[in-house]
């Protein structure tokens, strides 16, 4: 179990209406205790929650309960991963790494949406992100041997943020979609698994 969400309002919700509210809250809640998205196994996916009961709700418990399901036999590690787990080194990268992977993932179809202004905008937003990834990996006063592979991932993502820029600006949706593939096919991957590495994170990708 990893997170708690409170439901507002007096009424019990619908059972239609509760899935796409714990989905959506658990979802939120899940890069907090594991912010490493490496070590998310497809065995502990998808998010899952527990809901209170009428009984529950009536006593005053409006709060559900979300956790993950991992695979038979023993844990290989914790999947916990923030603040009390990381070094401030291990926490300062995946702060900044979540930025982005925050931004792709909210995709367009993912709302059902197909406007040029919906791609305008997750197109920009991803910039942004990659912007604010680099300024923060910039501003960490990295210890000696993590000092190369930050400025691998800098180089990066001065090349990766001006596609994602090019994207937002196109006028047809045709031509931004085909500046999005172009973007998604240049990724930053192996300048992250070598700062991974010297910060002595998993290097495999797991989800």
């Amino acid at each position: 179990m990893f997170g708690r969400f409170i439901v507002a309002g007096s009424d019990y919700p619908t059972t239609r209406s509760w899935g796409p509210l714990a989905d959506i809250d658990c979802g939120n809640l899940a890069p907090q205790y594991d912010m490493d998205s490496w070590t998310l196994a497809p065995s502990v996916a998808p998010v899952r929650f527990f809901l209170p009961t009428r009984g529950q709700w009536a006593d005053g418990d409006h709060s559900g309960v979300c956790y993950w399901a991992p695979a038979p036999g023993p844990a290989a590690a914790s999947l916990r991963h923030d603040h009390t787990t990381l070094s401030p080194d291990q926490y300062a990268y995946l702060d900044a790494a979540q930025r982005p992977e925050s931004a792709l993932a909210e995709t367009p179809q993912k709302w059902g949406e197909n406007s040029l202004d919906s791609y305008q905008n997750w197109a920009g937003g991803i910039a942004d992100s990659l912007t604010t990834e680099a300024h923060l990996v910039k501003m960490h006063r990295w210890p000696v041997p993590d000092q190369g592979p930050a400025s691998a991932l800098l180089q990066r993502l001065a090349t990766l943020t001006p596609l994602w820029r090019n994207a937002s600006r196109m006028v047809t949706l045709p031509s931004l979609k085909k500046a999005v593939r172009n973007a998604q096919a240049q990724t930053t991957t192996p300048q992250e698994r070598a700062f991974r590495a010297a910060l002595g994170l998993p290097t495999t990708h797991l989800g």
